[in-house]
């Protein structure tokens, strides 16, 4: 019984190691007719590289990055145009999204109208003497330059008249409150204004537009500002729609829980010159 298996166990380590040599030699002619195919075509594409690096080499062009040389070119995105989101939003375009670039479009405006008065001190000044109506009628005239007069103030909104409201294709696209800076409780007051009493359901976002004059720490009343935002009850956290010093916020909407709107504060610094 004990030779009969030893046998057998000899006969399967035999055909064990036929198996492994038929094998490997399948294996190794399969490896060289796949050498005898590719090894021309690599030998091709390595004398077409040597070509052309040579030809770009006496042009003098370089084919590799260079750290040292180079430029950045900075894309710069087109403001959108109400005909553009028109046209975007007859060609399919998603409505609610389109509404989001255009209130986007309008803060960059304000923060352009904001960047003209800083460096116009002196009209700057004389504008500042006047009242909210007079500065918000200065921006609407800004404004509406580039929206055909789509944009409107003093609009009755919800519970009251906002300051500058854009509606578009029946949605409140932007809805924003001018406030002369006279301290926190006022500021609180105007925030409450805005958010309590003009934001309808539609309305997702607006804008606080904060005129800051005279001799004043520019940055502390800034920070005031973000911190009266920061202490309501309905905020939830920064967006990440923020650029520069237009700091923005997500809020909860007044009726519906589960309506989230995006504000942001626009600083408009107006220097004391004469």
């Amino acid at each position: 019984m004990t030779s009969a298996l030893a046998a057998t166990r000899e006969q399967w380590f035999k055909h064990v190691a036929t198996s492994v040599d038929n094998a490997n030699a399948k294996i190794g002619a399969h490896r060289q007719r796949i050498r005898e195919l590719v090894e021309p075509i690599i030998r091709q594409r390595q004398r077409q590289r040597g070509q052309l690096r040579g030809a770009a080499a006496a042009l003098n062009i370089p084919l590799d990055h260079t750290p040292s040389v180079g430029a950045t070119v900075p894309m710069t995105p087109r403001s959108l145009t109400l005909a553009a989101a028109e046209a975007a939003a007859n060609a399919g375009g998603n409505e609610i999204g389109l509404a989001a670039d255009i209130a986007r479009t309008l803060i960059d405006q304000i923060g352009a109208f904001a960047t003209a008065l800083e460096r116009t001190p002196v009209t700057a000044n004389r504008l500042a003497r006047e009242d909210e109506e007079t500065l918000r009628d200065v921006l609407l005239f800004f404004l509406n330059a580039n929206w055909k007069g789509a944009i409107t103030g003093e609009t009755f909104i919800g519970q009251g008249k906002a300051d500058i409201l854009l509606r578009w294709r029946n949605r409140d696209a932007f809805i924003g409150e001018c406030k002369f800076w006279r301290g926190a409780k006022g500021f609180s007051d105007g925030l409450e204004q805005l958010l309590d009493r003009y934001l309808v359901w539609r309305a997702t976002h607006a804008a606080m537009i904060l005129f800051i004059r005279g001799p004043r720490d520019v940055s502390a009343v800034i920070d005031s500002a973000r911190q009266v935002i920061k202490g309501h009850g309905r905020y939830l956290g920064p967006s990440d729609t923020a650029t520069g010093e237009h700091a923005a916020f997500l809020m909860q909407a007044q009726h519906d829980r589960q309506q989230i709107v995006t504000l942001t504060l626009i600083p408009v610094v107006m220097p004391d010159r004469s």
